[in-house]
């Protein structure tokens, strides 16, 4: 007589468990997280690489126009939106390595970062419309 064989109660549980957490929308919302975070990460560099090159060309017509106190001023000006950028780069890297290495705070704090680099350049870039020949 052939016995038919059944999965143990540890086989079926473990199966359970595994259905659950893949099913667990905690998971899929952390992976939005990351999604979203991504996706704002490249829009808030995009703004500001624009927002970059703005500053630069008035700078640059400026200078041809060769009103010094315009040119130290959007000089300036340019310095400031640069080093945000920069910084915001910077943070933004982080802020995706930490998703990758699963902290969340971490990641969190530099996403927070990257938006208040951006508030910085925008101020910067404010002050560069302010400079007059």
């Amino acid at each position: 007589m052939s016995r038919r064989r059944c999965p143990s109660v540890a086989t079926l549980i473990g199966v359970a468990l595994i259905s659950l957490l893949s099913a667990w929308p905690g998971a899929a919302r952390a992976d939005d997280e990351v999604d979203a975070a991504r996706a704002e990460v490249r829009t808030t560099l995009s703004e500001m690489g624009t927002r970059a090159r703005g500053v630069r060309e008035r700078l640059q017509g400026a200078r041809r126009r060769g009103f010094q106190a315009e040119i130290a001023c959007l000089d300036a000006a340019l310095s400031r939106v640069d080093a945000a950028r920069r910084r915001a780069e910077e943070s933004a890297a982080a802020a995706l390595a930490a998703y990758e290495r699963g902290d969340v705070a971490r990641a969190r704090a530099a996403r927070g970062l990257v938006l208040e680099w951006r508030n910085a350049q925008r101020v910067a870039g404010r002050d560069a419309l302010g400079c007059a020949p």
